[in-house]
């Protein structure tokens, strides 16, 4: 008769049956690690998310219509130089003009506003103070920075009581009136010049004055 042995999964069944479920489980353990692991990476090391799928691996497309976001802010608003304050000299900024102080005909950059001697000069809007100048030709010079690249600035003041860096608001007294050597013939009154990202401009396209014609 003959005979033979067999092996030891043959002697052992139960014993094979439970290797085979630890190797199982193992690999599900691995699989699971290396998911988790490749998420987290994913996550760490690429900064946008990658476009969602639905259930057929399709990217899923952003809605047609998403919701409308209100970014306006609020409206800058202006005001006058000076209370009260009329315009005796329009800007000039592509003619030339006779400028009887001078004796000569030149463009004229701002408007001149009439004013009492020693009448406060305000600023036209929020902003932050740049510089405060004081020359022989155009008296204390007090410029303005405001939002969305304008700057408004203030000539023939007599004196200024701001600094630069103080932090002004529509109608903050920045100084006195007071008279300027170029425009002499204009006696007591403020310049005022403005600027937007570096242009000028004629401040009455912001500033709502009265003209003295």
């Amino acid at each position: 008769m003959k005979t033979y042995s067999g092996s030891g999964k043959a002697k052992n069944p139960k014993k094979t049956k439970l290797l085979y479920w630890m190797v199982a489980a193992v690999s599900v353990i691995v699989i699971a690690l290396t998911v988790t692991l490749a998420v987290v990476f994913s996550r760490t090391d690429v900064p946008v998310a990658a476009p969602p799928v639905d259930e057929g691996g399709n990217v899923e497309l952003p809605d047609e219509n998403p919701p409308v976001v209100d970014t306006d802010t609020e409206e800058m608003k202006f005001g006058l130089p000076v209370e009260n304050g009329t315009v005796i000299r329009e800007a000039a900024l592509d003619t030339l003009v006779y400028m009887p102080s001078l004796n000569m005909w030149k463009s004229h950059n701002g408007v001149d506003f009439a004013a009492a001697e020693n009448a406060p000069v305000l600023a036209v809007a929020d902003g932050k103070v740049v510089s405060v100048e004081e020359t022989t030709l155009e008296g204390v010079v007090v410029s303005i920075e405001h939002k969305d690249g304008i700057v408004s600035v203030y000539k023939s003041l007599s004196s200024a009581s701001v600094k630069a860096g103080d932090e002004v608001t529509l109608g903050t007294a920045i100084g006195v009136a007071g008279t300027m050597l170029t425009e002499a013939s204009d006696n007591v009154h403020v310049h005022l010049e403005m600027t937007v990202n570096g242009e000028i401009v004629n401040p009455l396209e912001y500033v709502d004055a009265e003209i003295n014609k």
